[in-house]
């Protein structure tokens, strides 16, 4: 009994050797990001991203561009792909990777946090696009620290890994989810700025992925 609690001992110490030993040498969990003066989030693969704090929450202002996730798809066009638009396109995932990949203490929106974003600024689901696109065709984007320059990225499908409304269409994952429904999915379309909220199958649709976190996690 005594040698089995001094094995014991001898393990909890080593293991707290190691923990002293990581702490010392800068290591932390790669799932908890980095805040940078509130303004980078650092995910698992080391992306940046620029971060903006909006009533009682943070939002990602970029598009998540993480290539750790199960099968994400890069924007591309018809000829080939175009890496150096990920920076502005980011990548696209279905739901179960974009729950997989979301960092620690930060999660996908709710349409009760988008709801609250738009209130925030003053603003409706009519006219939502003015503040989310930048301008109504996507034609430019905003680096005034308040749009959230969501992109064109269109729709993938996981199966055929078809693309649908690439350049005049945005969707982006909202937590809600229904058994029977799917997933609710924010959706913007470049002639219009509004924004519309429906079900979609979260198993077969890759789509943009944003993330935000309440201020309580860093107060």
């Amino acid at each position: 009994m005594i040698v089995r609690c001094q094995h014991i001992c001898t393990l909890l110490c080593a293991a707290a050797l190691a923990l002293f030993s990581a702490c010392e040498n800068g290591e932390s969990d790669p799932k908890v990001p980095q805040i940078l003066g509130d303004t980078l989030l650092i995910d698992v693969s080391g992306q940046q991203y620029k971060i903006r704090r909006f009533g009682d929450a943070l939002w990602m202002m970029e598009n998540f561009r993480s290539t750790r996730g199960t099968n994400p798809i890069y924007v591309y066009d018809a000829i080939q792909p175009q890496t150096d638009k990920i920076p502005y396109y980011g990548l696209l995932y279905n739901f179960q990777t974009a729950k997989e990949l979301q960092p620690k203490y930060w999660a996908i929106p709710s349409e009760a946090d988008l709801d609250a974003l738009l209130e925030y600024m003053e603003t409706t689901r009519e006219q939502a696009g003015a503040f989310l696109k930048g301008d109504a065709d996507w034609t430019t984007t905003q680096s005034d620290g308040v749009t959230l320059n969501f992109a064109p990225t269109g729709l993938g499908y996981i199966e055929t890994h078809d693309r649908e409304g690439y350049g005049t269409e945005c969707y982006f994952f909202l937590s809600d989810r229904d058994e029977k429904l799917g997933v609710k999915v924010a959706k913007m379309v470049d002639s219009s700025q509004a924004i519309t909220v429906d079900y979609h199958n979260e198993v077969e649709e890759y789509m943009t992925v944003r993330y935000i976190m309440y201020s309580p996690q860093w107060e």
